[in-house]
């Protein structure tokens, strides 16, 4: 979700702003820096921090960078949260697919992978759709904070379930 909107509306959040070009694509390289810097980590990552960690960081953290665009912070300010944005998501992708790797059977290791894929992709398809019909009435920047809450939400409820578990 934090990567389709991103990719998808982020920009034109940035267009409403008044950014010209060139500062949105340099908004957008700051998020590609910040993958770059963070993936060759990802298995250092969870050997140190386990999966559980991880994913509660890149959460919360993700849906704090949605909060803070409903601030009118300065461009600096805004590159920063756009490369912990980049750092949580791009943390995400390998950190899943270690996972499955680990916790499927070798045998079914082809599947589990595509399962993953096939997921990502329903959710690319419904993920512009039902947020572009969100922000159509209550506008970008409150996309983003509806989204930053229902984020925060997933994320104690995910944290909790997994606290049930162990």
């Amino acid at each position: 979700m934090l990567i389709d909107i991103r990719t998808t509306f982020f920009p034109l959040f940035l267009v409403n702003r008044g950014l010209t070009h060139t500062e949105i694509g340099s908004m957008l390289s700051v998020a590609a820096l910040a993958a770059l810097i963070v993936r060759p980590l990802a298995g250092y990552l969870m050997n140190r921090l386990g999966y559980h960690r991880i994913m509660m960081i890149s959460i919360f953290s993700g849906a704090g960078c949605l909060l803070l665009l409903l601030l009118n912070t300065g461009y600096w300010l805004l590159a920063v949260n756009v490369f912990v944005w980049g750092v949580c998501t791009s943390v995400n992708q390998p950190v899943a697919l270690m996972m499955v790797s680990q916790t499927v059977k070798p045998s079914e290791r082809g599947l589990g992978m595509s399962i993953r894929t096939m997921s990502n992709r329903v959710v690319q398809l419904t993920n512009p759709l039902l947020f572009g019909v969100m922000t159509t009435v209550i506008g970008l920047a409150g996309g983003f904070g509806v989204m930053g809450i229902l984020l925060l939400g997933f994320g104690v409820l995910y944290h909790r379930q997994s606290k049930a578990r162990s």
